[in-house]
C-alpha cells in the first residue's frame, strides 16, 4: 500500500517581498490502487458429499423380471367401436355393458347420474326462456 507524504503548510502571512526560503505548497494526488480481485469460490458438486456414504453395504438389487406379453387371438378380441367425438380430449366414455353383477349395477348408477345431470341442465335452460 502506498503512503501519502506529509507536506508542511504554513499559514503565515506572506510579506510583500518574496523570500527564497518560503515553503512551497504542492498538491499531491493520492494513488488509488486497483482492488485485488479475489478468486471466486469453487462451486460445490451437487448431491451427497463423498464422506457421508454408509460403510455397510446395502441389500443387493433383485434381478430384473422379463415381461411376458400375452397376445390374444384376433377372433377373441371385441370389436372396438368407431371413435366417438369426446367433449374432453383423452376422456373415456362410460361403458355400455358390464362383465359381472357389480359392474352392471355401477354402470346403471353412472348412467342414471348422467341422465339426471342432462335433465337438470335442460330444466335450467327452459326456465330462462319460458
Amino acid at each position: 500500500m502506498a503512503t501519502i507524504e506529509v507536506i508542511p503548510v504554513t499559514t503565515e502571512v506572506v510579506p510583500a517581498e518574496p523570500t527564497t526560503e518560503q515553503d512551497e505548497v504542492v498538491a499531491v494526488e493520492p494513488v488509488v490502487e486497483d482492488p485485488v480481485e479475489e478468486p471466486p469460490e469453487a462451486k460445490r458438486k451437487p448431491g451427497r458429499p463423498t464422506g457421508s456414504k454408509s460403510k455397510i453395504p446395502g441389500k443387493p438389487r433383485a434381478p430384473r423380471q422379463k415381461r411376458v406379453v400375452v397376445v390374444d387371438a384376433p377372433e377373441e378380441q371385441e370389436e372396438i367401436p368407431e371413435e366417438i367425438e369426446r367433449v374432453l380430449p383423452n376422456s373415456h366414455p362410460i361403458p355400455t355393458h358390464g362383465f359381472d353383477d357389480r359392474s352392471v349395477m355401477m354402470l346403471a348408477m353412472l348412467q342414471q347420474q348422467a341422465d339426471d345431470r342432462k335433465n337438470r341442465k335442460a330444466a335450467l335452460y327452459k326456465s330462462w326462456f319460458s
